[in-house]
C-alpha cells in the first residue's frame, strides 16, 4: 500500500511540473514574444499577387479613352496548394 501511495505521489508531481512547464510557455507566448508572433502572423496573413490584366484601354477614334482599368480586390483560393486538406469540409 505504501509504495502505491509513494507512486501516486510521484505522477502528481510530475502531472504538477507539467502544468509548469505548460504555463510558462504560455506565458512566455503571451507575454514575452507577443511581437514576433503578430509580425509572423501579419505576413502569413495577406499576399500580394499582382494579375496582368487580360486586356488593354478600350479607345475611340479619336484616342479618347472610352473604358480603363481599374484596381479592384479579389479573394482566391488555390485547392492545389492547399494540398489534401482542401476536399475537408468548413466548420
Amino acid at each position: 500500500m505504501e509504495k502505491s501511495a509513494s507512486r501516486l505521489k510521484l505522477l502528481a508531481l510530475l502531472v504538477a511540473l507539467m502544468f509548469v512547464a505548460l504555463s510558462t510557455r504560455l506565458w512566455f507566448l503571451q507575454v514575452l514574444a507577443v511581437e514576433e508572433n503578430r509580425q509572423l502572423a501579419q505576413g502569413q496573413s495577406i499576399r500580394f499577387t499582382p494579375v496582368e490584366t487580360l486586356r488593354g484601354n478600350i479607345l475611340d477614334v479619336n484616342g479618347n479613352l472610352i473604358v480603363g482599368n481599374r484596381m479592384s480586390l479579389q479573394v482566391r483560393i488555390d485547392r492545389q496548394a492547399l494540398g489534401d486538406d482542401a476536399e475537408a469540409p468548413v466548420r
